[in-house]
């Protein structure tokens, strides 16, 4: 066989053959270059800073760009694993080379913060909550409005978008919905007879009235249960006939006419007009004799104390006074508290008496008791509330009023 028509020289170009190994003995293939080492797995820009690459040369003048073993010269293919050159510096020159783990510290780490919107039903779970702390807090609807606040949410989810200050609106309006679909069903699930509480306030914002309704049961576990049932927006006139229709209504909304026991209210004259057309009406449709109206006791109780108040009402409005002009004086409270330290007493911060809670009055003559010395050396040097400090005989018209509402109180 001739071979004049090959240039043997062309076989001195490494490119065209596959890697191999000059001058060594075989190396037995104690790993699969398939499941290299972590090594293997790091980045190009990191690759010949492992420790294999200290024992092997690229920069030859012989073969340049082939790892060559800088200890017994050996050339390797250019894509020849790392477990490739491990395994020959373990079986032929007795260096073993552990494994290094990536700690991906030569890895740039990239964080960007995504903005685009949450799909709808996450965003719906997001809504819920700010609807939850809005009407759990007693936050104004147009909180969600505020900057900073606008700030905190979007440090803690830059996807979410805040909904405004009429969509929150909205979101409650439909929450509360919701939640009154859940009491109808809490509702139908009563065996037995339930019995309702009802007040009627104003508010002292903008003189709006509300009719408060509360419904009270048992439940099958022989457990008391209560929960405000509706608050009444009051617009017309305070009148029994009003007041039953309204409370009438919501019976009827929720199936409680032929559940309703009894009902409990104060002594106002409009509610007792209530109670007695609730009564009547039972009886004509439903043929419901059971139902009874009460007054709450401790309206009545107030207004027994009310009525002793009466006997000692000078010295009272005199304690009142003088509490009043002390509470709204900060440079008076700073003074008393100071001789409160000076006699070694508690200073218990001034109050004022409530007309429809007796005890109100009760704890605003105790506390004035409990500081009395110090309230005396206050009026000493201060002529304005000097003249509202009782004398020995107004003392003693407090101190059996005291005795009196003590053990009322207790």
């Amino acid at each position: 066989m001739s071979y004049s028509n090959y240039d043997f020289e062309d076989f001195n170009n490494f490119d065209e053959f596959e890697p191999f190994e000059q001058d060594a003995p075989p190396i037995e293939d104690e790993e699969n270059d398939d499941n290299d080492d972590s090594e293997d797995k790091t980045s190009p820009q990191s690759h010949r800073t492992l420790p294999t690459w200290k024992y092997f040369n690229e920069q030859t003048t012989q073969h340049p760009g082939y790892p060559v073993c800088c200890k017994c010269q050996c050339v390797f293919g250019k894509k020849t694993g790392i477990s490739t050159l491990k395994r020959h510096l373990e079986s032929i020159h007795k260096i073993k080379i552990g494994n290094v783990k990536n700690t991906g510290k030569n890895q740039s780490i990239l964080d960007f913060r995504r903005t685009d919107p949450w799909p709808e039903k996450e965003k719906n779970e997001r809504d819920i909550a700010v609807v939850e702390w809005v009407i759990g807090d007693a936050q104004p609807f147009r909180s969600v409005e505020n900057l900073r606040f606008k700030i905190m949410i979007n440090k803690f989810d830059s996807r979410y978008q805040i909904p405004d200050e009429k969509t929150v609106k909205t979101l409650v309006v439909d929450y509360f919905k919701e939640k009154r679909k859940n009491i109808q069903e809490d509702l139908n699930a009563i065996l037995g007879k339930l019995s309702l509480t009802a007040d009627m306030w104003t508010s002292t914002c903008n003189n709006d009235a509300f009719l408060g309704l509360t419904i009270h049961y048992v439940d099958n576990n022989w457990n008391l249960k209560n929960f405000l049932l509706d608050i009444i927006s009051f617009t017309t006139r305070h009148t029994g006939n009003n007041i039953a229709n309204a409370i009438k209504s919501v019976l009827t909304e929720f199936n409680l006419l032929e559940k309703t026991l009894a009902l409990t209210t104060d002594n106002e004259s409009a509610m007792v007009v209530c109670g007695r057309i609730i009564a009547e009406e039972l009886t004509r449709e439903l043929n419901d004799q059971s139902f009874r109206h009460y007054r709450c006791s401790a309206h009545i109780l107030n207004l027994a104390a009310q009525q002793g108040i009466k006997i000692i009402d000078d010295e009272v409005v005199k304690i009142c006074e003088l509490m009043k002009k002390i509470k709204h004086s900060t440079l008076r409270c700073d003074r008393l508290r100071e001789l409160c330290s000076i006699e070694n007493l508690t200073y218990y911060k001034p109050q004022l008496d409530v007309e429809t809670r007796w005890n109100s009055t009760y704890y605003m003559i105790v506390k004035f008791q409990k500081m009395l010395r110090p309230i005396e050396m206050l009026a000493a040097t201060d002529q304005d509330i000097k003249k509202f400090v009782s004398d020995a005989q107004g003392w003693i018209k407090i101190n059996v009023s005291v005795s009196f509402y003590f053990s009322i109180h207790h």
